[in-house]
């Protein structure tokens, strides 16, 4: 997987933003 700005479908920012929020907690979890 690419780490990066993905385009946003029906430009939507919303659902970018919801699912960049969702990799980062991943990410904190799994760091943790």
């Amino acid at each position: 997987m690419v780490a990066g700005p993905l385009p946003a479908p029906s430009g939507s920012g919303k659902d970018r933003l919801r699912l960049w929020v969702r990799l980062l907690r991943a990410s904190r979890s799994s760091r943790t």
